[in-house]
């Protein structure tokens, strides 16, 4: 999304039907992209991580999974969030607000181990970077 324009998520939640079209048609064209080209790589993801519709279609989808009543890592439940304070658009955009730039790769895999079978951690309050 431009961002001289931006997105009200209170609004978006009120449209799950729009917001799930236009993520899926995303994801369709990201798909099909990698498809026609399969050593492609997709260096700016990042916006999509942001993206007030992407981060309405996660936590629809996080909170309809059956896990929706288990606390995550922050210790909030979706019905926790859904009733305080800031409700769903403030957690939503709050989120959104943490990340203060591109996601950088430190080139490790999910198990946190790098192409040279050495652990890496990433920098003290910053996930994102090695």
């Amino acid at each position: 999304m431009p961002e001289e324009a931006p997105v009200n998520i209170g609004a978006l939640l009120e449209r799950p039907y729009t917001v799930r079209q236009r993520v899926l048609g995303i994801q369709t064209k990201l798909h099909s992209w990698a498809a026609a080209d399969p050593g492609r790589c997709f260096d700016d993801l990042f916006n999509l991580v942001v993206d007030p519709g992407f981060l309405v279609m996660a936590w629809t989808r996080v909170r309809e999974n059956k896990g929706a009543k288990t606390a995550g890592i922050d210790g909030a439940t979706a019905w926790s969030v859904e009733n305080s304070e800031r409700g769903v658009a403030g957690f939503l955009t709050e989120t959104a607000d943490l990340v203060e730039g591109p996601l950088v790769s430190s080139g490790t895999g999910a198990d946190g181990v790098d192409s040279q079978g050495e652990r890496r951690t990433s920098s003290p309050g910053h996930p994102h970077s090695s």
